[in-house]
């Protein structure tokens, strides 16, 4: 078995590999590459694959269509995928998208988040952040909200992984709110302090397509944990309480009109 080639260079040789540098010459154990297995990462794989086979459903007109409306490096595969994909993200009603012109985006400017919190100082726990856009949006786009976990001050170049999606909507109407507990069921307790990135955008719900991601960042400071302000509902009958509810938050159109902090924002 030779080796000397191997070790004088890079190379491999049955289950060694070979490799130089200012150390000198080394050898390491060769490891076969694993593809990933985590949930996330299977789903995906899934969902690629079935998107793949309803590419090849098409004709040869409605791929066509979708080539001739593909812009920059993608191809009329990679935007039919991405609709349908954008399309599922906001559960849209089910319906494979139809090429058409890309609509018009409203100006996401002057998007801002901002926290609810149980007190204004002192013991106070974050309940909701409320999401705002200048102009504000109608209900006519569905909407996609990524969310980091709390970072320290001043960080820059927020990476694509650090942020999760926490919440997607068929339509979005600002102000909106997103209780505290959503997010925290995506990153868990966490820090009770720092810097919270958000990005938002908007998908159409006919044809799937998306507007550019913009972000914002805001402060987040509590020294309590995440969740809902503690209250006592009773109901009574005759004047004597017959039932005991805490904790409850009744909601119209995705706001809360009773309930802690009603009409609050």
């Amino acid at each position: 078995m030779q080796i000397l080639p191997t070790l004088a260079g890079r190379g491999k040789l049955a289950g060694v590999v070979g490799s130089a540098g200012r150390a000198g010459a080394q050898l390491r154990a060769r490891t076969a590459r694993t593809q990933p297995r985590s949930a996330s990462q299977q789903h995906n794989r899934a969902l690629i694959g079935s998107l793949a086979a309803l590419w090849r459903s098409l004709d040869d007109v409605e791929r066509s269509q979708w080539n001739a409306i593909a812009t920059g490096p993608a191809s009329g595969y990679n935007t039919f995928v991405a609709c349908t994909r954008n399309l599922l993200t906001i559960a849209a009603p089910y319906q494979i998208p139809t090429p058409g012109p890309r609509p018009t985006f409203p100006p996401l400017s002057g998007f801002t988040a901002t926290g609810l919190y149980t007190a204004p100082t002192g013991q106070r726990g974050l309940y909701a952040w409320q999401i705002d856009t200048d102009p504000e949006l109608t209900a006519e786009f569905g909407a996609v909200l990524r969310i980091s976990q709390p970072l320290s001050y001043g960080r820059g170049n927020i990476r694509a992984s650090e942020l999760r999606i926490v919440a997607t909507s068929q339509a979005l109407d600002t102000p909106a709110y997103l209780p505290g507990l959503s997010w925290a069921n995506v990153w868990g307790a966490g820090p009770q302090f720092g810097a919270v990135t958000f990005e938002l955008n908007l998908v159409d719900p006919l044809t799937g397509f998306a507007s550019s991601r913009v972000r914002c960042i805001a402060s987040y400071e509590a020294t309590s944990a995440i969740g809902p302000i503690p209250w006592t509902n009773f109901l009574q009958q005759g004047g004597l309480t017959i039932a005991e509810t805490t904790d409850v938050f009744y909601e119209q159109g995705g706001v809360v009109i009773a309930g802690p902090n009603a009409g609050e924002g």
